[in-house]
């Protein structure tokens, strides 16, 4: 779904950000996100992020397919400190890793530290 928005509300203000969905989304935007609200987060071969102290809640509807927080082929991002409850995939302050290394951040869980 390349293209397809999402929106932040951090605590400064509203925003809107393209998601990244694919390689060059990802590697072209460095995401750096805290203290906010935002829709489900997507990190597709994206390294170099921070997304911290962040609500993610009750995103998607497919528990396959939809997550709070995802990674894939995507490495040296900071998640920490974000709620995340709620969302299909059932992970309760833990991303959604399905591939990656040398991420760091209390929410990163250990396939892709």
């Amino acid at each position: 779904m390349e293209g397809t928005e999402q929106t932040l509300s951090p605590a400064t203000g509203a925003e809107t950000l393209p998601r990244r969905t694919s390689a060059a989304q990802g590697q072209a935007r460095r995401a750096v996100t805290a203290g906010g609200w935002f829709v489900a987060e997507d990190l597709n071969d994206a390294d170099d992020n921070q997304v911290v102290g962040n609500d993610v809640v009750g995103n998607g509807s497919i528990r396959a397919q939809d997550s709070g927080i995802e990674l894939e082929k995507s490495d040296h991002n900071v998640i920490d400190d974000n709620t995340i409850r709620g969302n299909a995939d059932g992970l309760t302050d833990g991303i959604r890793c399905q591939s990656g290394d040398h991420n760091t951040g209390n929410n990163v869980t250990r396939p892709c530290r």
